[in-house]
């Protein structure tokens, strides 16, 4: 229903990247994705205590993961512009 990635680099563990987080189309406005990204966070803090930050990124129009992103605490570092031509 709902899942989250985790990067942790070897040799620098405590800068930690969370990427992917999917709710399926049918479970979403349940708070799922909440829900995994906060238990990310909490087992992040307890299998690698290193870690200091943890950073994440959505596409701009993706206002619900902008919204758990902010409730969970998350504040912007900075903003990537991507371009894209769309074939055929």
């Amino acid at each position: 229903m709902a899942y989250t990635t985790v990067g942790i680099p070897l040799a620098a563990p405590e800068r930690v990247y969370q990427w992917d987080t999917l709710v399926l189309k049918e479970h979403r406005g349940h708070r799922l994705g909440t829900l995994v990204k906060l238990a990310c966070l909490q087992r992040v803090a307890e299998e690698v205590p290193q870690a200091r930050v943890i950073s994440t990124w959505n596409a701009a129009e993706n206002a619900p993961m902008i919204r758990v992103n902010d409730a969970l605490g998350a504040r912007v570092n900075g903003q990537l512009v991507n371009w894209q031509k769309r074939l055929g």
